[in-house]
């Protein structure tokens, strides 16, 4: 079974639609442990805490976009759930927001939810990222330039819960791969130099191309044809490559 990183709590890839909304629902069984979601048996010798959602009721999530604010707006909306203390075999039915939740299980302190209000300060999600044509991720660009040791290189911001990013990380991967000689580095947040990379949304990390080719218009075309999708009323060139990632020279 896989794991998100980023987080406390142990958190299988099954809860991806989750963690991409900010919203967990009834039904939902979080544990602290990996273990538990395997043996039982096994996992009671490691895991300390239990979480059954009680309240929203399960809903058909809808897919997200790179920009949507389904996420802020999720961040501070109702949660009900039981905790359960398993080595004392006690249970305590706690009613917070699902951003004191996320927080807990990113974090592991249950500061968040013993909150009188619950409203807890939201992450930056991959929106904020790419807000002002990425300006927080040129944080990243010291630290990837030096990892492209003189070549050109791409950086832009992978979400793996969020069904847009996914695919342009996808179709990028494959249609730059076609080049010879290309390297791919995924940087964690800390890794990538981001300043505030504790505040960051934790399942995001920093894709870094690189390449041996010297032709930056050739792959900048490349880019463009795979992410701009003009429409038929289209009267002017409208891309924007800021808005997807950040293409440098690394001399």
């Amino acid at each position: 079974m896989e794991y998100f990183n980023g987080f406390t709590w142990a958190l299988p890839k099954a809860f991806s639609d989750a963690i991409a909304n900010c919203r967990f629902e009834e039904g939902d069984i979080i544990y602290d442990s990996k273990s538990a979601y395997q043996e039982w048996e096994k996992a009671v010798e490691t895991t300390k805490y239990c979480i059954k959602i009680k309240y929203p009721k399960r809903t058909s999530r809808s897919l997200i976009n790179e920009h949507s604010s389904v996420q802020l707006e999720n961040w501070n909306s109702n949660v009900r759930f039981e905790l359960m203390n398993i080595k004392e075999k006690k249970k305590k039915l706690i009613e917070t927001t699902q951003g004191a939740l996320f927080s807990l299980l990113w974090k592991g302190d249950f500061h968040y939810i013993e909150l009188e209000n619950s409203l807890v300060e939201p992450p930056l999600f991959l929106k904020d990222i790419k807000k002002n044509h990425n300006s927080i991720l040129k944080e990243a660009i010291p630290k990837c330039k030096k990892l492209a040791s003189g070549r050109i290189f791409f950086i832009m911001p992978y979400d793996p819960t969020n069904d847009v990013s996914m695919k342009k990380h996808q179709d990028l991967n494959e249609a730059l791969f076609r080049m010879q000689k290309l390297k791919l580095i995924q940087l964690s947040l800390e890794e990538s130099g981001l300043i505030k990379w504790e505040q960051v949304f934790p399942v995001i990390t920093i894709d870094l191309f690189i390449f041996e080719d010297d032709n930056i218009e050739e792959i900048e075309l490349i880019i463009k044809n795979l992410f701009y999708k003009p429409t038929t009323t289209s009267k002017r060139q409208a891309f924007k490559l800021s808005t997807h990632g950040i293409l440098e020279k690394g001399y």
